[in-house]
């Protein structure tokens, strides 16, 4: 779990197997894809569902709009730091993870 100053406050950011279960049933696309349009894009509408995304396990309560809200300073910071927690959550694979090798089709 990560920190992060918003608005002068402090949030905890968090992701989880639902968390982003809620943001690919908002967003209409895979993790991969919502990253992807927040980085590469600049979309604004991902990089909000990500925000989102990272707080809905400890404030269940705050709506997409509440986490537009909260964006009001650097989105690529805000971004890095919910991305490296999604690093850590898993969402990209382990890191050290060792990738077996395709098994050969019989």
């Amino acid at each position: 779990m990560k920190s992060i100053e918003l608005n002068g406050k402090t949030y905890k950011i968090e992701f989880d197997i639902n968390s982003g279960c809620d943001m690919e049933d908002k967003g209409n696309k895979s993790i991969g894809a919502i990253v992807n349009d927040a980085l590469s894009n600049l979309s604004l509408t991902s990089a909000r569902l990500i925000l989102w995304g990272g707080l809905r396990k400890n404030y269940p309560d705050l709506t997409l709009n509440d986490a537009g809200d909260l964006i009001t300073g650097d989105r690529i910071e805000i971004l890095n730091v919910c991305i490296e927690e999604m690093k850590s959550a898993g969402f990209f694979g382990r890191a050290g993870e060792k990738k077996l090798p395709p098994k050969p089709k019989v």
